[in-house]
């Protein structure tokens, strides 16, 4: 991950300290919600059992007042409890009287047409506040005009003996009272919603407050890291910052891992590239180094019995040894400079034709003592024109063009040509010397690569390709070119070389 390139990904627009304002308020909110639904139902169980209570002795007063609701043999008398209806209506508008025998069976009520919806209602309520003591109130007895529903009474024995002859049992809350079901409770629930919205409002404001002054050490340290990773990155592109704290300070400490994991990675190159170096050295300079030895110990040790011409000869060798020595000093050093940059420091725009005119002019009393034939390609295009590192490209053509010629015998021919077409700039070197065996195509890249000049030579010692073609990858890659190679043995060698056109 390149933290140049790294993205914030959309965030939510609420910062910390309002998100967590508002989770607190929802909880506050569902915790009054439920404290008032609980509060209304205690409150109508509480108005209930006092009622019910208050009621208790009710229906025995009524019964108590008429004498018409048993006939002289205990029997449940249906027309007495009309005068008793009459009597009710005067007492409370909202009262229902039933009569209703041992098996509770109605005998007879006082409700208007078409009377009630069940024609018997269950005794165990009316046993269980006939107990003594009763249980815990309220009680809720079946209501006999709604199926189902249930209703606050009050009930007196008839009759006497162990087995009664029924009971008075008097609805509380009939058709001009609320029922058990809380139906006309509701108009409690405005005075409830505006309490609880006067305490939200109140203890939001509070705990907004808290949790800003709380979140301030995490809002300027999510603000410091960022400040950071742009200040590290130069110019930032324009990129949405997430509102919440916590998600900004995640986000910037990955981008911060994957800035030391890419500079423990550059450091870690950095160590190989001087391990390499190294190594390179040691590999690459042991050969001069012993042939440079080898003939001074010679002209050292053969001095008397040498000639003037032989001792020349030893020295000259030694001087072309020592001038190789220094050559592969030279690429090693410019190999792992080249290795070691990330881009171009020095592009501009140029003419490739006229560059390769240049190289050709340079290198043609080189091709005429070998007796080679150098030349630009007749179709070369002369306007093709590259954005690169002028010397670098330079450097290239030195490099493949030195190699055409040393592998090229007398009579040979090595030409340069370039195409241009919409987006690339093809650059090609060929000549029509020895060749490279196909064995050994994949590696002619390489810095270690070696090759035997014959494919029949097992017993020949192998020849060091240099570092020229290392080096002249390493600059096509930084150019973010590509280069490609066809040989056949015996038959030539052609490079291809493929630059952004400029």
């Amino acid at each position: 991950m390149n933290p140049r390139r790294r993205r914030w990904p959309p965030g939510s627009a609420l910062g910390l300290d309002l998100r967590l304002a508002g989770a607190v308020l929802v909880g506050l909110l569902a915790a009054g919600t439920l404290l008032a639904a609980w509060e209304r139902h205690d409150a109508q169980r509480r108005g209930d059992a006092f009622l019910q209570a208050q009621s208790l002795g009710l229906a025995r007063y009524i019964a108590g007042r008429s004498a018409k609701l048993l006939d002289e043999q205990g029997r449940l008398q249906a027309d007495g409890l009309r005068d008793t209806g009459m009597y009710m209506s005067m007492i409370h508008p909202a009262l229902e009287a039933y009569l209703v025998d041992g098996r509770g069976r109605i005998v007879a009520h006082t409700l208007p047409a078409p009377g009630p919806a069940r024609d018997r209602i269950s005794l165990e309520p009316l046993q269980a506040l006939l107990a003594d003591p009763p249980p815990r109130l309220p009680i809720a007895g079946d209501d006999p005009r709604l199926p189902g529903a249930r209703n606050l009474f009050s009930v007196a024995v008839l009759g006497r003996g162990s087995a009664p002859s029924g009971y008075l049992y008097v609805v509380l809350r009939g058709a001009g009272a609320p029922s058990l079901r809380g139906e006309d409770a509701a108009p409690t629930l405005p005075a409830w919603g505006g309490a609880l919205a006067l305490a939200l409002l109140a203890g939001g404001g509070v705990i907004m407050a808290m949790q800003r002054r709380v979140t301030r050490p995490l809002r300027r340290l999510a603000d410091q890291l960022d400040a950071f990773l742009r200040h590290a990155d130069g110019p930032p592109a324009q990129r949405p910052l997430p509102a919440d704290e916590v998600e900004r300070v995640r986000l910037a400490a990955e981008a911060l891992q994957a800035r030391v994991l890419q500079q423990i990675r550059q450091l870690e190159d950095a160590d190989r590239l001087r391990r390499e170096l190294i190594g390179n050295i040691s590999h690459d300079l042991h050969t001069p180094l012993a042939n440079i030895r080898g003939w001074l110990e010679t002209l050292e040790l053969q001095d008397p019995q040498l000639s003037s011409a032989d001792r020349l000869r030893c020295l000259q060798t030694a001087s072309r040894h020592c001038e190789a020595l220094a050559r592969r000093v030279a690429e090693l050093f410019e190999l792992a400079t080249l290795e070691a940059a990330q881009g171009l420091a020095h592009r501009e725009p140029f003419c490739l034709s006229e560059l390769l005119g240049d190289v050709v002019q340079a290198h043609q009393l080189a091709a005429e003592r070998r007796g080679v034939s150098l030349r630009l390609a007749v179709d070369a295009a002369p306007q093709a024109r590259v954005l690169a590192d002028i010397g670098l490209i330079e450097r290239v053509l030195v490099n493949l063009v030195d190699n055409a010629l040393r592998h090229t015998p007398a009579g040979g021919v090595v030409e340069l040509a370039v195409v241009c077409d919409a987006n690339s700039v093809r650059l090609g070197v060929s000549d029509d010397g020895q060749g490279i065996a196909s064995a050994d195509l994949p590696h002619i890249f390489e810095r270690y690569w070696t090759t035997r000049a014959e494919a029949d030579a097992d017993q020949r010692p192998a020849i060091s390709a240099g570092l020229g073609l290392a080096i002249v990858k390493r600059i096509v890659d930084l150019h973010g070119g590509s280069i490609g190679v066809q040989s056949r043995l015996h038959h030539g060698t052609r490079f291809t070389i493929t630059l952004p056109a400029g």
